[in-house]
């Protein structure tokens, strides 16, 4: 998995392809991330996203399963990214806590699913950075475009 600090703001996107085998019982392709986020009145780490969730890892004791969590993230296309998310998975055994969130219905859903929309393509692929597109982030025409 993608790990490490960054700064910076905006969705940061790893070189590896959409984690999805037939095993996987995950209804939306995931898109590999740094993105760091508020959790709650502390900072986190998103790791993965897709439209339904993101896997995080935060501070140990953060997020009891079943609990309801604020998260928010700035993004440059959408400004900032608030939504209402559920601990639906939670592991402490690595000194932190890694948590599995699922995106609940609110105000900030629809913005949450278009930012990752633009990193995956109308295959549900994602799409890896280049030289000529750093960002991966899909360009204007291209296949999965939305308006």
């Amino acid at each position: 998995m993608a790990s490490g600090a960054s700064g910076e703001s905006g969705l940061r996107i790893g070189r590896r392809a959409v984690i999805m085998s037939e095993q996987d019982k995950r209804k939306d392709p995931r898109v590999q991330t740094r993105q760091g986020i508020w959790m709650e009145g502390q900072d986190a780490k998103a790791l993965n996203m897709s439209k339904s969730g993101m896997f995080v890892v935060a501070p140990a004791g953060a997020g009891a399963l079943g609990t309801t969590l604020e998260i928010k993230f700035e993004d440059p296309k959408e400004g900032q990214i608030s939504l209402q998310m559920e601990v639906v998975w939670r592991d402490e055994s690595k000194g932190n806590s890694s948590l599995g969130l699922r995106a609940i219905d609110s105000i900030g859903r629809a913005a949450f699913e278009r930012v990752v929309t633009r990193y995956l393509d109308g295959d549900g692929n994602e799409i890896t950075p280049d030289a000529e597109n750093p960002t991966g982030e899909r360009k204007q025409g291209e296949p999965g475009e939305t308006k």
